[in-house]
C-alpha cells in the first residue's frame, strides 16, 4: 500500500482522486481566476476540458453536451467549452485519435472567429 499527501493530510493512494470538491469551492483560485479575468476583458473564454467549465460559477455546461457551442459568460463576452488537449491522448485508437484532433481544431478555430464577432451571436444558455 502506497503513502501520499492530499490536501495536508496522509492518504492510502487508492484515496486520491475520490470525493473531491467541486473546482468551484476553491475560493482563492475561483477569486483569482474572477480577477484576472475583469482585468484583462476578454472577448472569449476557452474552458478546456470538465474541471475549467465547473470552475465557471453558475455552470450548467457540460463537455461533450455543449462542446464548440458559443454560451454566455459573466466573465467574457461569450464562452466556448471543449476538451482538454489530453483527452485526444486517450483516444482508444489512431482512427479516433485524428477525429478528436480534428474537433479540437475546429473548436478552436471557432474561438478565432468568436473572437472577431459581436457579442449578438451568443446562445441564452450559460457555462
Amino acid at each position: 500500500m502506497a503513502i501520499a499527501r492530499s490536501r495536508g493530510r496522509v492518504a492510502d493512494t487508492r484515496e486520491i482522486g475520490r470525493a473531491q470538491p467541486p473546482a468551484t469551492t476553491d475560493v482563492g483560485t475561483l477569486a483569482h481566476a474572477a480577477a484576472r479575468c475583469i482585468a484583462c476583458e476578454p472577448r472569449v473564454l476557452v474552458c478546456l476540458g470538465a474541471t475549467a467549465t465547473a470552475a465557471v460559477p453558475g455552470s450548467t455546461a457540460r463537455v461533450m453536451r455543449d462542446r464548440g457551442a458559443v454560451l454566455r459568460s459573466e466573465f467574457a463576452e461569450r464562452a466556448i467549452v471543449t476538451v482538454h488537449p489530453s483527452a485526444i491522448l486517450r483516444a482508444p485508437d489512431d482512427d479516433a485519435h485524428r477525429a478528436e484532433y480534428d474537433r479540437l481544431v475546429a473548436d478552436l478555430g471557432l474561438v478565432a472567429v468568436e473572437a472577431r464577432v459581436r457579442p449578438s451571436n451568443v446562445s441564452g444558455r450559460e457555462p
